[in-house]
């Protein structure tokens, strides 16, 4: 379908709250990016820009977490890399390695 599958275009923190992950953006994906293989409900995305929080769309599926209708430019000028934050019901893990199966946390 097009859609880029962007390991390599971002890095994942987390912050106090365990339900909750920042991809920090080093390469704009320049409107759709799709994320492999994470697992956890989303209730939310947001983008961080400098003039405040803005709603994400996204699609989930077993295999992908997908942003859509982003921007087409990074919001952050000065620095050139974005943060989004991903908000999930529950704490949201990835596999690690080529086994889809391994259910092993970030952190």
């Amino acid at each position: 379908e097009g859609l880029i599958d962007g390991a390599n275009m971002y890095e994942w923190t987390r912050g106090d709250d365990p339900k909750t992950v920042y991809a920090w953006f080093r390469t704009w994906p320049n409107g759709e990016i799709g994320m492999g293989w994470f697992k956890g409900k989303v209730k939310k995305i947001e983008l961080l820009t400098p003039t405040g929080p803005a709603k994400v769309k996204f699609k989930q599926d077993l295999r992908r977490l997908k942003l859509l209708d982003l921007p087409m430019k990074c919001p952050e000028k000065a620095v050139g890399v974005a943060v989004v934050k991903i908000t999930c019901e529950t704490r949201p893990t990835r596999p690690l390695g080529i086994h889809a199966s391994n259910k092993v946390r970030w952190w």
